[in-house]
């Protein structure tokens, strides 16, 4: 409206004169006289549990650095108990007093996501492009801050006039964003084309699933194997394959349904996965699962008999 070139104008000058009347001064005669008193009151009640909950957590971050604090004087620090130390000083006092500690964490292991990546976020607001470093490597070793990651450094560089190079970590918030629409559909489907791998999940929580398994009389078989993706590998995607003992009669396509809606909400992965019903479209699966060694997570005892 009249300033075409405000983006890349910082004088704002033309905004500050002197005659002219502030929206403050225009709007707020006309406002009714409890308006603005039953705004604060509603502010208040809003925010009060966040105040509660900030106050909490600073009481019990202040116990546990003194205990943290105290322990170094006699000992080492464990790598985890470095991280902790430095994670509450920043929860307490901001990033910028974790310095010390991050780089300490830093020195040892030079592959710390989230050390780098906070170690990076102070440095730039401190104004040293070391930064920039530092939360590449964090993203290098964690994708999902990509994101935050770029657009501190799209912001620091864009402050500098470096449009070109900040545009480059503009693009790279997009392709993320492309990156994991890509990666949703592909673990939203699974079919007989799909490559799978053993699940490789430790035997512990095997145990617990079988357990949660068995608390649904109408499963007589569970399968559990890991689909290969393209799209953060990183990442497993676990296909959950049970076979349901059918009772004459069933509505079977409902019985599936509300099956899989009590599963999703009760079993636990390490990972989100697909649970699904090895009938219909997904039968020519039961085989592929079969022949993988290690799959078979759960077989009700009435089937054990018959186990091959």
């Amino acid at each position: 409206m009249g300033y075409p070139d405000i983006r890349n104008n910082e004088d704002l000058q033309s905004f500050l004169k002197a005659d002219d009347q502030f929206g403050d001064d225009y709007f707020l005669p006309s406002v009714p006289a409890d308006f603005i008193a039953s705004k604060n009151r509603l502010w208040r009640e809003g925010v009060v549990q966040a105040w509660r909950e900030r106050h909490k957590f600073l009481v019990e971050a202040g116990k546990a650095l003194e205990a943290l604090d105290e322990k170094a004087k006699t000992e080492e620090l464990s790598p985890d108990d470095r991280w902790e130390r430095a994670r509450l000083l920043i929860g307490t006092q901001g990033t910028a007093a974790a310095v010390p500690l991050l780089q300490e964490i830093l020195a040892i292991e030079p592959d710390h996501a989230a050390a780098n990546y906070n170690l990076g976020e102070a440095l730039l607001e401190q104004g040293d492009e070391a930064g920039i470093r530092h939360i590449e490597a964090a993203m290098e070793r964690d994708v999902h801050s990509i994101p935050a990651g770029c657009d501190l450094i799209y912001n620091y560089l864009s402050a500098r006039k470096r449009r070109e190079e900040a545009e480059r970590y503009r693009r790279c918030i997009v392709d993320y964003f492309n990156e994991i629409e890509l990666a949703r559909r592909e673990r939203l489907n699974v079919s007989a084309k799909d490559e799978f791998k053993p699940h490789g999940i430790d035997p512990e929580v095997i145990r617990k699933l079988h357990d949660q398994l068995r608390n649904h009389p109408d499963i007589a078989m569970a399968h559990l194997v890991q689909k290969v993706v393209h799209h953060f590998p990183q990442e497993p995607s676990y296909v959950l394959g049970i076979i349901v003992e059918r009772i004459y009669g069933d509505d079977r396509d409902n019985v599936d349904v509300r099956l899989i809606d009590k599963l999703a909400e009760q079993i636990v992965l390490p990972h989100p996965g697909r649970i699904i019903v090895l009938e219909k479209v997904y039968k020519p699966l039961r085989k592929v699962f079969e022949r993988m060694e290690g799959s078979e997570i759960y077989r009700a005892e009435r089937y054990k008999a018959n186990k091959p």
